[in-house]
């Protein structure tokens, strides 16, 4: 099956304003069209400039199921 991506809320909040600018410049592309045009943006960075890009990231944490079935 497919695999849910998971964002912060903040992180939804950027993509909204970037979904935004972009409805402001005639484009509207789907959520999934920004995400994969930010890899892309990311593969072309150089490597300090990738390796600080990286650095802004927070790590996202699966939430566990605290109840254990027995």
């Amino acid at each position: 099956g497919r695999r849910k991506l998971m964002l912060l809320k903040v992180e939804l909040a950027k993509l909204g304003i970037l979904k935004e600018r972009a409805r402001a410049s005639t484009a509207n592309p789907p959520r999934n069209e920004m995400l994969r045009a930010g890899l892309l943006e990311l593969a072309s960075l150089g490597e300090e400039q990738f390796k600080a890009a990286i650095a802004k990231f927070q790590r996202v944490r699966k939430a566990r199921n605290k109840s254990k079935k027995k």
